[in-house]
């Protein structure tokens, strides 16, 4: 994972804890979620390595809190009513990355609760 964060991000991470795991259907795969910490020094994002991702920037805890209460929807789906426009969208609860944002503001990996 420390290498995969790095090549499309840049980030250098340190500890990395698994999360949870979710079927992935094309070729009958298992996607491993898990929490990564940036190592200090590490933080500068790069999309130089690989071209995968066309855009990477850090939130604040508060940004995916509002995230998570109002801004989840699925592909094609509006989100909720008191979503403003250029909010963070994150996908439905059912999704995987959304239950890795839930269990970092509730503190999975540091061990305090932050919601």
């Amino acid at each position: 994972m420390r290498r995969e964060v790095w090549e499309e991000s840049g980030i250098k991470l340190g500890r990395v804890v698994i999360h949870s795991t979710q079927p992935w259907p094309y070729p009958a795969n298992l996607m491993i979620g898990a929490i990564g910490q940036a190592i200090p020094e590490g933080e500068k994002i790069d999309l130089g390595n690989d071209p995968e991702l066309d855009d990477a920037r850090w939130c604040t805890m508060e940004e995916v809190r509002e995230a998570l209460r109002i801004g989840t929807s699925g592909l094609g789906e509006e989100p909720g009513s008191e979503y403003k426009e250029g909010g963070l969208r994150l996908p439905p609860r059912t999704a995987i990355a959304n239950q890795l944002l839930t269990a970092v503001v509730n503190g999975f990996v540091s061990g305090d609760s932050k919601m």
